[in-house]
């Protein structure tokens, strides 16, 4: 059985999450690419990146 079946980044202060698909234990790191997407995506979202 997985312990945490889909991961998810987010917070739920801001309503925003990101599906990074499936892992086992922690999002980023079992999923560091899809990890890195989201948070640069979060950036670009917010005007934090260029």
């Amino acid at each position: 059985m997985e312990a945490c079946p889909s991961s998810r980044l987010g917070s739920s202060r801001s309503g925003e999450s990101e599906y990074c698909g499936p892992a086992a234990h922690l999002c980023p790191e079992d999923r560091p690419e899809e990890t890195a997407a989201a948070v640069n995506a979060w950036a670009a979202r917010h005007a934090l990146a260029e």
